[in-house]
């Protein structure tokens, strides 16, 4: 029997693996190789996404790419912990060699199961461009009842929405905000509102929306452009406030001579133009 594939003879290192797993045909072969690599670390380590990248050719996206082709085929689980206050705050990823080993349920964890992966671009900066300086900016508000009730509720749950989105925009943007736990819902679109100001988005208003909300569901969301918007909007709110406290002024006394001064020099100011 000629021999064609040479092993080593010494083997200090190695992983052993199911078969099968190598031989998924429904994976590509870089899905293939990701999970191989995977498998052969220690059952404690934890899926790291940016050192995946540093050990081959694919950047982050292209990473999260494998990792969604990996949930689609059931080996891999993003499993989402919350924090003590019960807000979504980041999660792990769960890896399996055989597809009938039960996944664990870690404390915290949310109970429902992964999200089916949603159609939209692979690489979401490819929807941004150079962070540039955000001015005041005038929003829409929408109210969204999250949890029915009296009129306070409502207000509680009040969003600010962009004013140069579309009608049939608003509606879809509505529906992927609802998929956000509640303290996530402006953030996301306070950054959605900056990167549309900037004139960042290349392709598509929703699509780019589509990207943060995976993001934040995913718990790699960081807000950027948004916090310049909230503070612009503070801002402007704070302004409001002050001008409505402040009491109308009396009309000027034209006996004053300081009053007849002024009016003099106006005189002369438009006889001049």
């Amino acid at each position: 029997m000629t021999t064609r594939i040479i092993r080593a003879t010494r083997r200090h290192r190695y992983a052993k693996i199911e078969a099968s797993v190598i031989e998924d045909v429904r994976l590509s072969w870089a899905a293939r190789g990701l999970l191989v690599y995977v498998l052969a670390r220690p059952d404690d380590w934890r899926v790291m996404t940016k050192h995946l990248a540093k050990q081959g050719n694919l950047r982050r996206d292209g990473i999260y790419g494998l990792l969604k082709e990996l949930r689609t085929c059931g080996y891999v689980r993003f499993v989402r912990t919350r924090n003590k206050w019960g807000c979504f705050d980041g999660g792990d990823y769960y890896v399996r060699e055989i597809l009938d080993d039960p996944y664990p349920r870690p404390a915290l964890a949310d109970p429902g199961e992964p999200d089916s992966p949603r159609p939209g671009p692979q690489k979401p900066e490819d929807l941004l461009s150079t962070d540039v300086y955000l001015g005041t900016t005038t929003t829409t508000t929408t109210e969204v009842n999250c949890g029915g009730g009296n009129a306070a509720e409502k207000d509680k749950h009040t969003l600010i929405y962009p004013d140069t989105i579309l009608t049939s925009e608003l509606a879809a943007a509505e529906r992927l905000i609802e998929t956000l736990p509640d303290a996530l819902r402006q953030p996301v679109l306070d950054e959605w509102t900056g990167i549309i100001k900037a004139g960042a988005i290349k392709s598509s208003t929703i699509g780019c929306l589509r990207a943060l909300v995976e993001r934040a569901i995913d718990g790699r969301f960081t807000p950027e452009r948004g916090l310049r918007i909230r503070e612009s909007r503070k801002s402007q709110q704070r302004l409001e406030v002050v001008l409505q406290k402040e009491p109308d002024l009396p009309p000027p006394n034209e006996n004053d001579i300081n009053v007849r001064r002024l009016r003099d020099i106006q005189a002369r100011a438009a006889k001049k133009d």
